[in-house]
């Protein structure tokens, strides 16, 4: 064979062979001409949130074709992408992402915002202090997104939810580190309050601070009930004799010692010793001694004793009554006629004047 015209095939053949080359879809070739994300655009709500995007090259007639794919962040103080398009929210802000694959590429934006969907309390939670009191440590609550991270720049407002007390701040916005606080002045009425705090646009944004306001100092010590009382010598009155300690804002005041004692009437109070409860007051049971008035006194410390008055009447016991005779006069009265009826009493049962008795007829 003669060598150029063996050169030539060889030459034409090289040709043939690169011309063919990429052109069965399966590499990018000299025809790939594009690259393309699936989103042009994500937004993160919350830090360490996760979005999958995946990159496409393709070749000049749209199909896809194989070839490395490079991903990178332009902040990554906002978002990151892993190697396989995984982005991850990191702070908020926006970021550019680039699908590189040679010298092709696409872009597409993260935007993270953190929303709050929670609060969490940071301190001031279950105290106990005097009604009236503020209490030593604020209410501090941290806005959080779904992650549990804190979130700046949140509304936040807090609300006397039960009991009359008092905030210095009902209306806060939460600083760098998602907090937000507010002092608690506890209202007068003793026991149970509580404080909400809500982010404001929010229905799972929540949390309740409560605090137990205990009574005061003791300044009144009063008649509560039982004064005054009407009953029988020698039997217990209707009602008790009740006496109460109280502080400056009406509260009870438990665990003070009281003493009622008889000083007129020679009747008994039991018991003579007792101990204010959980409403402040202290009861006793008074008998009543020699019929007219009878008088008791109920004493504690710090306080001028209290007089109470009741009123005995005699006290009689049923009897049955037997009549002897009966006289009805006029004795030849008619019909419709007014009649007065006599009855003699055969017996010597006691009665008083007025009451209703049974009579037997003889």
């Amino acid at each position: 064979m003669n060598h150029p015209t063996a050169k030539c095939f060889l030459l034409i053949a090289l040709v043939i062979g690169l011309t063919n080359c990429g052109s069965d879809g399966t590499g990018p070739g000299t025809g790939s001409n594009s690259v393309s994300i699936s989103r042009t655009s994500v937004t993160l709500t919350f830090l360490g949130e996760t979005i999958q995007l995946t990159a496409t090259v393709r070749n000049d007639k749209g199909v896809p074709v194989s070839g490395q794919v490079t991903w990178s962040s332009a902040d990554p103080t906002v978002a990151t992408v892993s190697s396989n398009g995984l982005v991850t929210a990191i702070g908020n802000g926006e970021a550019t992402l680039t699908a590189t694959s040679g010298s092709l590429s696409a872009t597409a934006s993260a935007t993270v915002e953190q929303v709050p969907t929670g609060l969490s309390i940071i301190s001031g939670n279950a105290q106990t202090d005097t009604v009236g009191q503020l209490l030593a440590e604020p209410l501090v609550v941290r806005a959080e997104d779904q992650g549990g991270t804190a979130v700046s720049a949140v509304s936040v407002n807090f609300l006397v939810s039960q009991g009359n007390g008092s905030l210095s701040e009902t209306s806060v916005t939460s600083g760098g580190e998602g907090e937000a606080s507010t002092a608690w002045t506890l209202g007068t009425t003793a026991g149970a309050q509580i404080v909400t705090a809500t982010i404001v646009g929010s229905d799972s944004g929540k949390a309740d601070f409560s605090a137990t306001a205990t009574p005061g100092p003791a300044t009144a010590f009063s008649k509560e009930s039982g004064d005054q009382q009407i009953g029988k010598n020698d039997r217990p009155l209707p009602e008790p004799i009740v006496a109460a300690v109280k502080d400056e804002f009406g509260n009870g005041i438990s665990g003070v010692p009281v003493t009622f004692a008889v000083t007129d009437g020679g009747g008994s109070i039991s018991p003579a010793e007792s101990e204010t409860g959980g409403t402040g007051i202290a009861e006793g049971t008074w008998t009543m001694g020699v019929v007219g008035t009878n008088t008791l006194t109920a004493s504690t410390a710090g306080f001028p004793d209290l007089e109470f008055i009741a009123t005995a009447e005699l006290y009689v016991a049923k009897a049955d009554l037997t009549v002897s005779s009966m006289v009805v006069s006029p004795g030849n009265a008619t019909a419709f006629q007014n009649l007065t009826v006599t009855a003699t009493i055969a017996n010597s049962g006691d009665f008083t004047t007025g009451s209703a008795f049974d009579v037997r007829l003889l």
